[in-house]
């Protein structure tokens, strides 16, 4: 079983809070520290953990990656193609470097669109066809199959254009997905694996990975007894 976790942009104080997906790198490091402590005390039903860090911060290697020693924990950056290079966001350098250093390189689509959205509670059907071309970063439009299609194959060419190797996982924008999206990506053979934000399973290994998402609305303490509740899916 592995631990999933989802952080957004580090910052070093309280003041550089943006929203409610931006931590403190204390609140990061005191986080890791629990986590490890339990691990130690071999208490935990988990035996690996994954840090994702998603959208592709420049925070990651300010202030994440100098403090890496070791390989005990995976490090995963899900990157939104179109900030490749854009102010407060990695490079292409900064991916191979990474690359190099093995951490897992994944996509998180071209521009930050929902590939699935809600309407009333009710999640909405995606409609056959349409136009294969770009669709604005957010989670209020509807997207067609060929829109739903160049999220995930235009991102992954990019990805592989200047990382050189294959990317096998996709980081769903907004964690939000439907069977609709599910049927899309395994017709295309697009990614083995799809990775969501429920805050309720570990990831069994299946292709669907379960990831805890972290915000600062809750105290470490907090986030850390809700990560003790995650459970194993049946």
């Amino acid at each position: 079983m592995r631990l999933n976790i989802i952080f957004h942009d580090i910052v070093k104080s309280e003041n550089d809070l943006k929203n409610e997906f931006s931590i403190t790198i204390e609140y990061y490091l005191s986080l890791v520290s629990k986590i490890e402590e339990f691990i130690i005390k071999k208490q935990a039903k988990f035996n690996e953990v994954c840090f994702y860090f998603d959208d592709g911060y420049r925070s990651f290697k300010d202030l994440i990656f100098p403090s890496i020693k070791d390989d005990y924990y995976k490090y995963c950056l899900a990157i939104v193609t179109n900030s490749i290079g854009q102010e407060g966001y990695l490079s292409a350098s900064d991916l191979i470097l990474f690359r190099d250093r093995g951490i897992s390189i994944t996509s998180h689509g071209c521009s930050h669109v929902a590939l699935a959205i809600y309407d009333r509670d009710k999640l909405q059907s995606t409609a056959s066809g349409g136009f294969y071309k770009d669709s604005t970063r957010g989670k209020s439009q509807s997207l067609m199959e060929n829109q739903v299609l160049y999220q995930l194959v235009e991102s992954k060419k990019i990805l592989v254009d200047v990382l050189k190797q294959e990317i096998n996982e996709f980081v769903f924008p907004y964690g939000l997905y439907s069977n609709d999206t599910l049927k899309i990506n395994n017709k295309n053979k697009a990614y083995s694996y799809l990775a969501i934000c429920d805050n309720e399973y570990l990831d069994d290994g299946k292709n669907l990975r379960s990831r805890f998402l972290v915000t600062n609305k809750l105290s470490v303490q907090q986030t850390f007894d809700l990560i003790l509740q995650l459970k194993i899916k049946e």
